[in-house]
């Protein structure tokens, strides 16, 4: 899991424990405040349908909990895939310091 898949799960068990009071809606403002998503990641997702927005004006505006959930299922779906490198333990660890073993 990646370093973002990391932050955002962790900001998304926050929340869901009722630890931070959060807004109904966010914005590319405020998301990063409220859910922990970079504003670009949540641009590039609302521009995507990834889960419902609206514009109004300059900012684009969805509800918190639909983007909580599409982030969610997305960490769960990441979570759920076995790497494409899901090899026996010493090809790992030949593989961190870029080395092969011979046939």
């Amino acid at each position: 899991m990646s370093g973002l898949d990391e932050l955002l799960e962790k900001r998304i068990r926050e929340i869901m424990r009722g630890l931070l009071p959060r807004p109904e809606l966010v914005h590319q403002r405020s998301v990063e405040a409220v859910v922990g998503v970079p504003r670009r990641q949540y641009l590039a997702d609302a521009r995507a349908r990834c889960f419902g927005s609206m514009k109004e004006g300059r900012l684009v505006i969805a509800r918190t909990e639909c983007v909580v959930a599409y982030y969610q299922t997305r960490i769960r779906l990441a979570e759920s895939q076995t790497p494409a490198n899901a090899q026996d333990a010493e090809a790992r660890d030949w593989s961190k310091v870029g080395a092969r073993r011979s046939p």
